[in-house]
């Protein structure tokens, strides 16, 4: 009796009682509530206080304020089992993969991935394309035979041949100097249909657009890009509708299947995606960088006189805590004050979403009647009614309120002669929810020179690697973060250097504790809502 008052005083009524259930109670809460001498770790995720405290079993406890503003008592309260360490490992390097290019006269090496999932089911999805400027006018052609999908198929990805058997054990690189590639990264949200859909459209999407170009110039890419993600847009949201307003067939006629066919209501879509691709011209020396939301794309180029780097966000998130993007949706719903609100769970789209812009997203763009069409139909429920945070209806009056119109910018890929363009890291928000623009450019920029050795601690890896101040006369993207090492949060700890893929190293450095590897074992042990409630799913390229 005194040893359990100690470790729990309020289970006295339990130790009394003669149920299984009290007892299976008693014997969880010993379990996961030994005395324990070991250290908790507290962080914040945004506003809302978080700490991780591990017992003398392999088992640990989550506590997270779930308050307004994170100002107020509520706590969510998890218990964990504490994976080994080699599972933990095996789970972070589980999605890695690396892509040798090698092609003559196309300056990229190597892509490098990797995807760390956060919900039960990872709702990002990655695309690779590498084809021939030549090969555009070609798909809209076609070839006898074949469907413009199954041409775009045999087309799209040179990789498997970047090189070629020659004589002896030399091999010889194929002509890459006309190459096109294009990476995207996606982030799905409420499921992942439309960001499952995307891997498989959106580049050839491009492309077919692409290839209806009379002449080749900067504004006539950048209007059809426009014009190729609205269009693209519109067929992703009206397709549910097509199917669940197709007429019906008449009932005289002897069918034995309805019209559509049933399988067609799989296509109903009730998801959304944002896109961050890069398009890369490497006969005319250009990089496209195309998005929509919340996903980044940042190039880290080295100037080889200053010896600096140089970061380059060619994004800005594109989300409802971005002040251009509330005005621009405040501009297009000048009649209703409360388009974006923030109620203590970050600003968000009506209460509901925190993206501004994406694909799909039926649920914010289709009008009242439409939108109850396809929920009858496809026997979904859109979750724009209320809002998941708040529990309040949504002002749902004035759609759409959402659009996938691309913010594109365009670099030349050797922008002056001192500096060249080492890499390019495009990732979604689980990353950037984490470390900045800036760190990510510090860290490829170390990771480039030495791939493994001992941690550096976060002020000393600046000096090592220095980067330029940022270009006044340039603004810096949204958003615009402290630089590293400059400020008491992004200094404390050091950072990881313990994998050669250049994705993997980024996640890693991406999950919190500061260095830690016991509190980083932590992260990736944690299962369920409690994974989703200190993370988000995140894909690096």
């Amino acid at each position: 009796m005194p040893l359990f008052s100690t470790l729990c005083p309020s289970l006295h009524t339990i130790l009394l009682s003669t149920s299984s259930a009290a007892l299976a109670s008693l014997l969880t809460y010993i379990y996961f509530n030994p005395p324990s001498s070991l250290p908790t770790f507290r962080f914040k995720i945004l506003l809302w206080d978080t700490s991780l405290t591990p017992t003398n079993k392999p088992t640990f406890t989550l506590t997270r304020n779930v308050s307004p503003w994170g100002t107020g008592p509520e706590t969510q309260i998890t218990h964990h089992i504490l994976l080994p360490s080699e599972e933990c490992e095996a789970k972070l390097a589980r999605n890695q993969a690396s892509h040798e290019v090698r092609r003559k006269g196309n300056p990229v090496v190597r892509v490098e991935t990797n995807s760390l999932a956060a919900n039960d089911k990872c709702e990002d999805e990655m695309s690779i394309d590498l084809l021939t400027s030549s090969d555009l006018p070609h798909l809209r052609k076609g070839e006898e035979g074949k469907g413009f999908w199954e041409y775009w198929g045999k087309l799209r990805n040179k990789l498997s041949i970047g090189l070629v058997a020659n004589e002896g054990d030399e091999k010889e690189k194929s002509d890459g100097s006309e190459d096109m590639m294009l990476l995207s990264v996606l982030d799905g949200h409420g499921g992942g249909q439309t960001s499952s859909l995307l891997r498989k459209v959106l580049h050839g999407t491009i492309c077919w657009g692409l290839g209806g170009l009379r002449e080749w110039t900067n504004q006539g890419v950048y209007q059809r890009i426009i014009d190729v993600y609205k269009a693209l847009d519109t067929d992703i949201c009206r397709s549910g509708l097509s199917i669940a307003q197709a007429p019906c067939p008449d009932c005289a006629e002897d069918k034995v299947l309805p019209t559509p066919n049933p399988s067609l209501l799989s296509l109903i879509p009730n998801a959304g995606s944002t896109a961050c691709t890069a398009l890369l011209d490497i006969k005319n020396e250009r990089l496209y960088l195309i998005n929509i939301g919340d996903a980044r794309a940042v190039p880290g180029w080295y100037n080889e006189r200053e010896g600096k780097w140089r970061v380059d966000t060619l994004s800005q998130d594109q989300e409802c805590g971005n002040p251009d993007e509330v005005e621009r949706l405040k501009a297009n719903h000048f009649d209703q004050e409360n388009v974006v609100l923030d109620e203590g769970f970050t600003p968000r789209l009506l209460g509901n979403m925190q993206p501004s812009r994406a694909f799909g997203d039926d649920g914010l763009k289709l009008t009242k009647s439409e939108k109850e069409s396809i929920e009858l139909a496809g026997q979904v429920k859109f979750v724009a009614d209320e809002s998941p945070f708040t529990k309040k209806t949504v002002p749902y009056i004035d759609p759409p309120y959402m659009d996938a119109e691309p913010e594109i910018v365009i670099r030349k890929l050797r922008e002056n002669q001192d500096e060249k363009l080492k890499f390019l890291v495009i990732a979604t928000d689980g990353l950037w929810d984490k470390i900045s623009s800036e760190e990510a450019i510090l860290l490829l920029s170390a990771h480039y020179t030495h791939p493994k050795h001992a941690p550096i601690p976060k002020t000393k890896l600046p000096s090592l690697f220095p980067q330029f101040e940022p270009d006044t006369l340039r603004p810096r993207s949204y958003p615009a973060e402290d630089l590293p090492g400059t400020t008491a949060d992004n200094s404390k700890g050091c950072w990881l250097f313990e994998d050669d893929n250049a994705a993997t190293h980024l996640v890693r450095n991406g999950l919190d504790g500061d260095g830690d590897k016991k509190v980083q074992e932590m992260i990736l042990s944690l299962s369920g809502n409690g994974t989703r409630s200190v993370r988000d799913d995140t894909s690096v390229m």
